[in-house]
């Protein structure tokens, strides 16, 4: 063999060498372009999940804020009872104290309120008294305020066992 005959050889192996190169490397190419629609078609997945995750999140969102609107305003609704109610009894209360002023005018005697322990207090049991708390006047916020005179006229009522004017 001589040498162009040698290169001959030598020629069609690297055309065939590039041949098998170029064969892998479109081959490689179309593989790139697979795995790259297949991660679009992937992100565009994730993408839509997450839409619709937040989509989910956003609906429970807004029934818990729909939720939350209607307990305020029948908390609301209430706190507006509680108050209408508050304000009638602070009328009546109003009432009562002057219709008992009228009735202490015309009748000339100083008429003293009490006001019922609730229940429970009733049932309660005594409490043991230190002397000196026997001895430190309590300070009752239902009972009307009462001149010097009312608490002397109250006092030597109870002492002789006579009641007046307890409502």
């Amino acid at each position: 063999m001589d040498s162009a005959e040698q290169h001959r050889e030598k020629e069609r192996q690297l055309e065939k060498e590039v041949d098998r190169l170029r064969a892998e490397a479109s081959a490689r190419e179309e593989r790139v372009a697979d795995i790259e629609k297949e991660l679009n078609a992937l992100r565009k997945y994730k993408e839509t999940n997450d839409i619709e995750a937040l989509n989910m999140d956003l609906r429970i969102m807004r029934e818990k804020m729909v939720h939350l609107e209607e307990s305020l305003a029948a908390e609301n609704k209430l706190k507006q009872e509680l108050f209408r109610a508050l304000g009638d009894a602070k009328a009546n209360n109003a009432h009562l104290q002057s219709q008992l002023r009228a009735l202490e005018i015309t009748s000339g005697m100083p008429l003293s309120v009490s006001v019922a322990r609730p229940p429970s207090a009733s049932l309660a049991q005594p409490e043991k008294v230190s002397p000196q708390q026997q001895q430190a006047p309590q300070h009752n916020p239902y009972q009307m305020p009462m001149s010097q005179q009312q608490k002397m006229d109250s006092a030597s009522s109870a002492h002789m066992g006579v009641a007046y004017g307890n409502l």
